[in-house]
């Protein structure tokens, strides 16, 4: 396998492990066979990329994995073979969300119908600390002329089954005070995930650290086990993966102005809209206080009575 030019960058031809073997042979194998035909895969190269990606992570990481496992008194191979199980076992008891303010909740419950990525509606760029053309290349295979409609949308992981991080449900409230639950089997195949911010990993210098793999078949490069992405404010530095807690709960570091949680992040590609919607979560003192808040649901439920969307307010 070689250096890619649309990819994270590899010196040397890089070193796997066995459990990454087996995962190139049968869990991307059949992620790859589940996209071969999905329209939103078309001219992305998606599963070239990721095993590339992967490759270059656990082997600039390789150094970090022995240190836990000798802390832990185990192989190398045994502890890699242990943090896959870890990484397989949160996803496996998480579900998607998204986050969302009442304007962009109106455009897709009474308007277009679809979420639309920032970058459509111009609050992305390309600047340092926005993702942009460079960055869904190398981490996603995106092509950089690729129509800003077919880039994918950011979410989260999470067990609770209102989307509540560290029993905060104003966590993400930076993304929006209402939370999308997605249909976890209508979206679980054309999903990437990163346990932690993956603009943060890759406009850091970080991007050897941190790589995207499918929702549906993770890998355990997707957790960070090197370097935080601001050492001097961040406790992560030295964080063993295997002990990464349930998606509910992610770690909260300690800084300057306070606290800062951390997120399993989720990438959705090909588009998600109105059909992939689960539930809608509110809490009661923003619909109490939000009157047009209610009147988009009020008129979605009335325009749409066979709906299976549920509304919660929690």
């Amino acid at each position: 396998m070689g250096k890619r030019e649309d990819s994270i960058d590899a010196e040397v031809e890089p070193r796997i492990s066995r459990v990454t073997e087996q995962y190139f042979k049968k869990s991307l194998a059949r992620f790859s066979e589940a996209i071969s035909q999905a329209p939103w895969a078309k001219d992305i190269q998606f599963t070239e990329t990721v095993q590339h990606n992967i490759s270059v992570v656990e082997d600039a990481q390789e150094r970090i994995y022995a240190r836990h496992a000798k802390r832990r008194g185990i192989s190398l191979e045994a502890y890699k073979k242990l943090l896959q199980q870890h990484i397989e076992e949160i996803v496996s008891r998480s579900q998607f969300f998204k986050r969302i303010d009442v304007n962009g909740l109106e455009d897709v419950l009474n308007g277009s119908g679809r979420f639309k990525p920032k970058s459509e509606t111009g609050g992305e760029s390309s600047s340092k600390g926005k993702p942009g053309p460079t960055f869904h290349r190398r981490l996603f295979g995106y092509q950089e002329d690729i129509d800003s409609a077919r880039l994918p949308h950011y979410g989260y992981l999470s067990s609770d089954l209102n989307g509540v991080l560290n029993s905060d449900p104003e966590a993400m409230s930076g993304y929006g005070k209402i939370t999308i639950r997605f249909k976890r089997q209508q979206v679980i195949e054309r999903t990437t995930i990163t346990f932690g911010d993956s603009w943060n990993s890759y406009f850091s210098g970080n991007d050897r650290f941190l790589v995207p793999t499918p929702a549906s078949h993770p890998h355990f490069t997707s957790a960070n086990a090197g370097p935080a992405s601001d050492p001097k404010q961040s406790g992560i530095s030295d964080r063993d993966p295997l002990d990464l807690p349930d998606s509910a709960h992610p770690p909260t570091d300690k800084i300057a102005s306070g606290s800062r949680v951390h997120y399993y992040e989720a990438q959705y590609h090909g588009g998600v809209g109105r059909d992939d919607i689960e539930s809608i979560h509110i809490q009661q003192k923003d619909w109490d206080n939000d009157h047009h808040l209610q009147a988009v649901v009020k008129k979605f439920q009335t325009d749409n009575p066979r709906s299976n969307i549920k509304i919660v307010i929690f």
